[in-house]
């Protein structure tokens, strides 16, 4: 057994910002609600899922992963922030698509988390997940308090911007709408997390792949303009890491929004 050593993260940490999309896993409905389902249809196991727990947003252990986005960066005294990696991964296999998550890059990379609303769905889910699937996610718990870590509340390896942007109150606020706030660029038009489930079924995986790295990217730019606000970085610093931005994203539509944004930059 490894003896522990608890950890704070430094400047000097990697951050990893990441969103992950989900379909209903409608393979569980006949053992979970056997009286409720009425055929073997995805639609007829979700439906018997959605009646069986009375709502059509399911508990977090039966979202099954598709994709996970994920932007990698590193701290730049002069730069901001810098990109190593910026990729999304689309999976029928969810067990690969949480192997390479979990062992390439959170376990090799031990970096701290930048999410949306990560602490209540995106984390929970690929602990669950990863349990169905006997996957290890011991680097997800590895060296940490239970006052610590990426599943602890306020931890400070888990910046969830939700709770940040939301304030005392907790209300939670859509990326979208504060995205809009900020002038920012916002979600893939005409594609929400509703329509992902349809997606992956059509074999639609480019657009699932776009949606998802958007998702990634918006929650990016909400990071630096929240780290410049509370002064952890300049309007340079902030200017600079968008600039590097640019230079990774291969979407077009989105190059084009994030060559405006600079423009608009003080």
């Amino acid at each position: 057994m490894q003896s522990f050593k608890p950890s704070t993260p430094s400047f000097d940490n990697k951050l990893l910002i990441f969103d992950i999309e989900t379909i209903p896993d409608v393979e569980q409905a006949p053992s979970i609600c056997p009286l409720l389902v009425k055929g073997n249809s995805n639609k007829e196991l979700k439906s018997a899922l959605t009646e069986c727990f009375a709502t059509t947003f399911l508990p977090n252990f039966l979202h099954r992963i598709v994709a996970i986005g994920i932007l990698l960066v590193s701290p730049s005294s002069s730069r901001g922030f810098e990109i190593e990696q910026l990729h999304t991964n689309v999976n029928v296999d969810e067990k690969a698509l949480l192997s390479w998550f979990l062992k390439d890059l959170v376990a090799e990379s031990k970096p701290i988390f930048v999410t949306y609303n990560g602490r209540n769905f995106d984390v929970p889910v690929v602990n669950l997940r990863a349990m169905k699937h006997d996957i290890s996610a011991a680097c997800l718990y590895e060296n940490f308090s239970k006052w610590e870590g990426y599943l602890a509340a306020n931890s400070e390896w888990h910046k969830d911007l939700m709770h940040w942007y939301s304030g005392p109150s907790r209300r939670n606020i859509g990326l979208d709408n504060i995205a809009s706030f900020l002038q920012l660029p916002t979600k893939l038009e005409g594609v929400s997390g509703k329509e992902v489930e349809d997606l992956f079924y059509d074999c639609e995986y480019d657009t699932i792949s776009r949606y998802c790295e958007r998702d990634v990217i918006i929650t990016y730019l909400l990071f630096l303009y929240e780290q410049y606000t509370r002064g952890k970085i300049t309007l340079l610093q902030r200017k600079e890491s968008i600039k590097n931005l640019l230079q990774h994203t291969e979407d077009q539509e989105l190059g084009e929004e994030l060559e405006v944004l600079l423009e608009k930059q003080p």
